[in-house]
This record gives C-alpha cells, structure tokens and sequence, in this order.
C-alpha cells in the first residue's frame, strides 16, 4: 500500500540528508532522476518549461540542461526573473535553452512553477499559463506536484495544473493519493506519479513491510498487496531476506492445480489457447454486495483507533461506520470483486497454466444493482492476455466472470487445441476435443482446507518444502487483478510492462 508524508515532514527529511550531503548534491539527485523520467521525450521535440521561483524551478533548470544534452530543444517562460534560480538558469542558458515570453505552440510542457512550498491557487501569470494549459493540453508533466494544489489537505483551489503525469521526488505528497487532488496529478502506470528516489527514506516513517523487515515469515490475507508497487517489494524482500511468505488464497493447498500443470506440461491439451472461470453470488436486492446492515447512525466503538485503521489512507477522512463495515464497497480501502473475490479463481488458473504476468487487460462492469454510494463495481468480469511459454503455449487469454445478482456461472476449464481440462467438484477430468472421449481424471486431495494450507507454510519453514502460494504467485495475481481494475477506471484497455512494473493504456 502507498503511504504519503506532509510538507513538514518532508521538509525535515530533506534537512536532514542534505546536512550528510556536499552542497547541491539534493538538487543534483532530483534534477537527474527527473531527466532520468523524462528520458521518452524524442530528440527534436520542443518542451515548454514553466519555471518558478526556488528549488522547483531550480530542480527543472538543471533537468532541461540534461534533456538539451540528448538533442531536445527547450523554451523557458520564467515567472519571476528576480526570483529565479540563478545557477540553474546559467546552466540550463550556457546548455542552449531559449527564454521566452509566453506560451506559444508547444506541444510538451514542464510544469515547475511551484512545488511542496507553494500557496493554493494560482494567480497572475502562473494562472495564465495554467489557463493556456487547460485550453492547449499538451503533454504536461509537472514537478513534485501540480502546481496550485494544497499539498497537504489535497484540495483544488479554483486555479491549478491539471498535469497529465507527476514526477515526484522522495515520497508521494497527500495530493498525489488523495482525491480531488489526484486528479490534477494525472497517473503513471498503476501509480499515481513517479517516484525519483534522492534517499530520504531512512529519515521518513518505515515503509509497510514491518512483518519481513522484522524478521518474521508472513501468512497474508489476499490480495498480497494493494499496489503493484508493493507487490514487487515482497518478492524482493522475501529473497532477500529467506524468509517464507505464503499468500492466504482458497483452495491452493488443493493438488488439482499442481496436477493440471503437470498434465499440460505434459502434452495432454496440446497447445493451450484460453481459460475461463467464475466468481458469481447472489445477495437480495434490497441488501447488495458486502452490505452488512449495520446502523448508518452508529458511534465509534470505544476500542477502535480510527486513525490507526486508516493508517494506509492519507485521506484519514472522520469515523464512517459504512466505510468501516462495508470498506470492500469503496476504492480507497479496496479493490472490490476484482482482487477480493476473482484473486482465489485467478490464482488458481495462473498455477495450473504456469503463468505470470499478463502483457494487456481490459475489465468492465458497472454499479447495475446497487447503486447506494459505493464506487466499486458490483458486476464485474475480467479479460487477460499472456504471452507465448515454449512449448505450452502459442499465447492464451483467460476469462473470469462474475455477477453478484445471479448465481448461475460457467465451467471451470482450461482449453487447449488437443482437449480440454474441466475442473470438477472432485479434481478434474481432461476430454479430447476430436473425440469427446474422456481420456484422464484426477482426484483432488486437500480442497478448500485452510488447515492444510498453514501447515504448508509451517512446513516450509521447518522443512524448507515448497510454498504452495509463495509471494511470486501472490505478485502475479495482484498484477492481473490491479490491472483490470486500472481498466475498469481508465475505461481504456491496459498493458503492463514487466520490466519496469508499470501500467499504462495499450
């Protein structure tokens, strides 16, 4: 999960580094990490950079020398001329950028007018360019954060940047995570911004992986995690750590998975192309999906620290009971029927197929039966694609569907061009698609025993045996799920970028 930090905070972590640091050295470090996010601008490309007043200005000086560097032509409109960071105005001048009035025809803007230390709202010519922006749209990516927003309350005043990308610098701000002023923020794959890190870590609060970090193996509820982001920080800290990280998904001490793998693996469907699967319920209308009924009226239980459950949600909006007992309803606290229902499903296909990461998503569904202020979807179904496995696969897209007002779903199945393997009440049973013909099953052992599943990680443990969930496959799930999620909200289909662990719009 994302966790943001205020001004102040952020402030004295950057006091406290650069007092380790030679002078400049902090401006250096961001100012090179935001080239470094920059680095797709094609040579040739002219890009408008907005500078302010101070180090945010200063931090896009000495980026446009960088990019000037590779061939990219940069203009500067300066705000203040008398305020300006005069060093990195010399450098980026000596390196050939060109000063100039106005806003004209540029089609690429940077966005460096005000950083963390900026009043809300923008007035004068700051709100003039942001004007020109909004009237324009180019390709705008602003600096640390839009300029306008309150970084801290993450409000919009009437003037402000719509960005449609951050780079931030250190940590994320409120303002990039809280709505409404996130949306000035744009997004970067499944981020809200990009982060350059300039190592004020070790001087802001520990990062969410206290369990690994502390030395102790984790059985986790799923979704493992609710960023992608987060996702790959496991893996990376369980392997550097040894330590067992098994992922509470139903069913997966069930043999049937690791038996179909084998049977794929082993010829029986011939080149597999595609797999479906369900997660379909049925709640009374006048109930709905993870509604508990309770008392919209009711106080805050006297043992409940609201801040404390909140402590992932810088929005720490006032006690709700119906975000405290129906939080799967609403998307700041989760990912709805997509990672809380079709993970168990999902997972389950990935073992047996021996998948990972899908290379492009589209989700879809909508609030059709109750349409009571939640804002996740209560009809919801899924649609991955993965790439080719040598001599498994040519390439295979999977389908999970899912309804909460109908509980009628489709078969369990894996397709291949040879036969099909369908999941049974028992195990499995794999028909030959000329034939028809049956022609092996399996019977399970171990079903949706939860039991099982802990001794396996107890196991692992004491006797170094294979995890059945280990975090890889947590990962691969929260990438799939998160991603058709990102679809669903984006209303666009996505694609995923394994080496960068990035999602954006296919």
């Amino acid at each position: 999960m994302l966790t943001a930090h205020r001004v102040a905070d952020i402030r004295a972590a950057e006091a406290a580094l650069a007092a380790n640091l030679p002078e400049g050295e902090l401006m250096r470090l961001a100012a090179q990490g935001l080239a470094d996010k920059l680095a797709e601008i094609p040579a040739g490309e002219l890009v408008l950079c907005l500078i302010g007043p101070g180090n945010n200005g200063g931090d896009a000086l000495y980026a446009a020398a960088h990019l000037l560097d590779r061939g990219v032509r940069i203009d500067l409109c300066l705000l203040d001329e008398n305020s300006v960071h005069a060093d990195g105005l010399a450098v980026a001048l000596a390196a050939g950028a060109q000063i100039v009035g106005e806003p004209t025809g540029q089609r690429v803007c940077v966005d460096a007018m005000y950083g963390i230390g900026g009043r809300p709202g923008l007035t004068g010519k700051a709100a003039e360019w942001a004007r020109w922006i909004s009237a324009n749209r180019p390709t705008t990516i602003a600096v640390d954060v839009p300029s306008g927003v309150d970084v801290d309350a993450a409000t919009l005043p009437p003037c402000y940047v719509e960005a449609d990308s951050t780079v931030t610098f250190g940590t994320f701000k409120n303002a990039l995570l809280v709505w409404p002023a996130s949306n000035a923020a744009g997004r970067t794959g499944a981020e809200p911004a990009d982060v350059v890190d300039i190592g004020l870590r070790p001087h802001l609060d520990a990062p969410s992986l206290e369990a690994l970090e502390a030395g102790k193996h984790v059985y986790v509820e799923k979704p493992m995690t609710h960023t992608i982001r987060e996702a790959h920080q496991v893996v990376a800290k369980a392997a550097e750590t040894g330590l067992r990280v098994q992922t509470g998904v139903q069913a997966m001490s069930d043999d049937s998975y690791s038996s179909a793998w084998d049977a794929i693996k082993g010829g029986a469907l011939g080149p597999i192309v595609h797999a479906q699967t369900d997660y379909v319920r049925w709640y009374p209308a006048d109930q709905g999906l993870w509604r508990t009924g309770e008392p919209a009226e009711q106080s805050q239980p006297e043992d409940l620290d609201w801040a404390m459950w909140q402590k992932h949600n810088p929005k720490q909006v006032p006690y709700d009971p119906r975000i405290y007992f129906d939080w799967r309803c609403y998307k700041d606290y989760s990912g709805g029927i997509s990672t809380d229902l079709f993970i168990h499903r999902l997972t389950r296909i990935i073992k047996a197929c021996n998948l990972a990461c899908p290379v492009r998503a589209v989700g879809m569904g909508g609030i059709f039966m109750w349409p009571d202020g939640r804002t996740l979807p209560d009809n919801f179904e899924l649609i991955l694609e993965y790439p080719a496995q040598a001599g498994v696969t040519p390439g295979m897209t999977v389908h999970v569907l899912g309804t909460m007002a109908n509980k009628h779903g489709i078969e369990h199945c894996i397709r291949g061009h040879k036969a099909t393997l369908l999941f049974t009440d028992d195990g499995w049973r794999i028909v030959e698609q000329e034939s028809g013909a049956e022609v092996l099953t399996h019977k399970k052992t171990g079903a949706e025993d939860i039991d099982l599943h802990h001794k396996n990680l107890q196991a692992a443990i004491r006797e170094n045996v294979a995890l059945n969930t280990p975090p890889e496959l947590g990962m691969y799930g929260v990438v799939a799920c998160t991603m058709a999620n990102i679809s669903y909200f984006e209303k666009a289909m996505v694609a995923y970028d394994a080496k960068r662990g990035k999602v954006k719009k296919a």
